[in-house]
């Protein structure tokens, strides 16, 4: 009984092992990450930059580290930072998803703040800056709220005549 126990923990670590390198294959090196917490343990809490600093000289300029399960690539140089966030800005731009945030605050991941890099989020990154000023961001809102009123008025008049409904009176 003890050795098929034994046995099954070599052969569930193995399995976690062979897993492991195969998902990191195309991935900058990196160390090795623990189940569940990821390289967590090697980065410390009170000054986190000194321990990536020491993982740079050992793994180069880019490495790859575990963040409990989640997969981080460091850019440790600041030519490569610059390049990735400035010059090739949109090859590198998007959000992971959030399962839960995303879907249910994040109105299905349509939000300014959950959504990906997309044309959509350029219009409402726009929109949002263009709120910041005062002088206009009145004249916008009140746009805005007719656009959704005749949007939701039409929705409600469609909803109701494809039910053979009799629209009621409505009076404000």
């Amino acid at each position: 009984m003890f050795a098929a126990v034994i046995a099954l923990l070599v052969f569930l670590a193995a399995v976690y092992v062979a897993s492991t390198i195969w998902e990191n294959r195309h991935l900058p090196l990196g160390p090795f990450p623990l189940p569940i917490i990821g390289n967590l343990l090697s980065i410390g809490q009170k000054m986190p930059y000194r321990d990536l600093a020491n993982l740079a000289k050992k793994y180069g300029k880019v490495f790859r580290v575990h963040m409990g399960s989640r997969t981080v690539i460091v850019l440790s140089s600041y030519e490569l930072a610059r390049e990735a966030l400035v010059i090739k800005a949109e090859d590198f731009a998007g959000r992971p998803p959030r399962l839960i945030f995303g879907r249910i605050f994040g109105r299905n991941y349509t939000n300014i703040s959950t959504q990906t890099f997309s044309q959509r989020w350029k219009v409402l990154s726009q929109l949002c800056a263009r709120l910041k000023t005062k002088s206009t961001s009145h004249r916008i809102l009140k746009s805005c709220a007719q656009n959704s009123v005749l949007t939701m008025e039409n929705h409600f008049m469609l909803t109701i005549s494809s039910s053979n409904l009799s629209a009621p009176a409505f009076c404000p």
